[in-house]
């Protein structure tokens, strides 16, 4: 099965669109992660410093500990801020924020001895409450609360005072509510999704912008090569990069080359041809001539020279064909065919929109078209339609009469040269032979079928140059 190519183009989007949903989504997950992992940090050192705020107001007197909270950050004097702060000594709350203020004791309770925290620091509450020797004090101890629906993260410095000759066991607990992490992260995600979506789509646009840049050269080298094959051009005269200039280079010389190699054919063929005929319109001359069987073989050499000569000087061996308008070929012979069937005076009618055109040489498509108008001619009674249309894959030629037509079983032999068959014997012989070979080496087909009119109905496809390379 053969895998039809991807256009350079099609190829530079798909990867960049490739890249794009690899490396972006990555990005996101990397700057995404760092961001939660900066929140965290940042939080942790704002909690930090509460905690020093809040053990700077912490008084000991007389054997008691109190908090003054009178310089204390504006966020626990907030109800519902989300950063609580509690101080218990032995059990007993001494003190807690204003942010605090709409939890209950209970709550309060389960939220500073929850089982995650409990967990995390096998029983270290414990000691720190009865056992305040032993607790590990001034060192910052992190863990996780919960209460419903709401998480804290929960810093825990437990202390030691002195007072009266008499340790106080005191611990200051900061509660964070992570939702506000939340917020500011899911804040963040969004802006990062829409800047990196907007990016994407600067990116694709700009590399589009670039490839388009990149491929100007190959694409006026195109509409050059286009220029050509219309028969405006002979050669690639623009200036180019000096990576495409070899090619330049190349494509000229080869047109060149091929000028020339078709001038010189047309002179030797032309030589050719005079050689021949002079030997044979001598033999022509001759009283042997005269006779029947040798007269027959005269014109079956002369014949076939001619179609041989034809068919080697044929414009569709070419390396490149030029695009030539129809139009005007067809006007030509169908006047050509008036004048000479005046006396039948036939009614022509051709079909064909101005820009349909033939890529190939005008002498085999006059050699094409004239053999089978000519024949239609001598065929019709009235009446011939002739019909060009171009096709994205081909174009497409038929030529019609309402003459008697054609037997179903005589149309296997129709092309072969000499053929000429009783109903249809003043146009079929070598002419239709030639008109084969030529729509062979242009890669087409001929076909023969009945006509509306009622006579015959010949339809050639010729396909395009880019069907014939694929």
């Amino acid at each position: 099965m053969q895998i039809t190519a991807l256009a350079l183009r099609t190829r530079f989007i798909t990867l960049a669109i490739a890249i794009a949903l690899i490396i972006i989504p990555l990005i996101a997950l990397v700057l995404d992660q760092a961001h939660y992992r900066s929140l965290q940090t940042t939080t942790q050192q704002k909690i930090e410093a509460f905690l020093y705020n809040i053990i700077a107001e912490i008084e000991v007197s007389n054997g008691d500990a109190f908090v003054q909270d009178g310089l204390l950050p504006p966020v626990f004097e907030q109800e519902k801020s989300g950063i609580l702060a509690v101080v218990t000594s032995d059990k007993r709350m001494l003190w807690q924020s204003l942010s605090a203020i709409h939890f209950s004791k209970s709550t309060i309770s389960t939220l500073l001895f929850s089982n995650s925290q409990r967990s995390e620091f096998k029983g270290k509450q414990q000691g720190i409450e009865h056992n305040a020797v032993t607790a590990d004090y001034g060192k910052i101890n992190w863990a996780t609360s919960s209460h419903k629906k709401d998480n804290y993260l929960t810093a825990i410095m437990p202390l030691k005072f002195e007072s009266n000759n008499k340790a106080i066991p005191i611990n200051v607990y900061i509660l964070h509510d992570n939702a506000l992490i939340d917020e500011q992260h899911k804040s963040y995600r969004t802006t990062l999704f829409m800047g990196l979506f907007t990016a994407t789509f600067i990116i694709i646009i700009s590399l589009s912008l670039g490839f388009w840049w990149f491929l100007r050269p190959v694409q006026r080298l195109d509409a050059a090569i286009k220029e050509i094959e219309k028969g405006n051009k002979t050669q690639i005269d623009d200036n180019f990069p000096k990576e495409l200039t070899s090619l330049v280079t190349d494509l000229n010389l080869l047109l060149n080359n091929q000028d020339k190699q078709k001038q010189r054919y047309s002179k030797a063929l032309s030589d050719l041809t005079h050689a021949l005929k002079t030997p044979l319109a001598i033999l022509n001359t001759s009283p042997l001539a005269q006779q029947h069987e040798l007269k027959e073989q005269l014109d079956r050499i002369n014949n076939t020279i001619e179609h041989q000569l034809k068919r080697v000087s044929t414009g569709s061996s070419t390396i490149w064909k030029k695009h030539i308008s129809i139009a005007p070929l067809l006007a030509q012979l169908t006047n050509a065919m008036n004048k000479i069937y005046r006396d039948k005076q036939l009614r022509i009618e051709v079909k064909s929109e101005q820009q349909t055109s033939f890529a190939g040489d005008d002498t085999d498509f006059m050699e094409i078209m004239g053999n089978l108008l000519d024949n239609a001619c001598k065929a019709a009674k009235k009446n011939i339609v002739i019909t060009a249309q171009n096709q994205p894959d081909y174009l497409l030629l038929t030529i019609e009469d309402d003459g008697c037509g054609l037997k179903q079983s005589d149309l296997s032999q129709l092309f072969e040269r000499g053929t000429r068959l009783d109903n249809y014997s003043q146009g079929h012989g070598v002419g239709l032979a030639i008109v084969s070979d030529l729509v062979y080496d242009y890669h087409g087909t001929i076909d023969v079928n009945q006509s509306h009119l009622g006579g015959a109905k010949f339809s050639i496809v010729l396909p395009t140059q880019k069907v014939i390379a694929s």
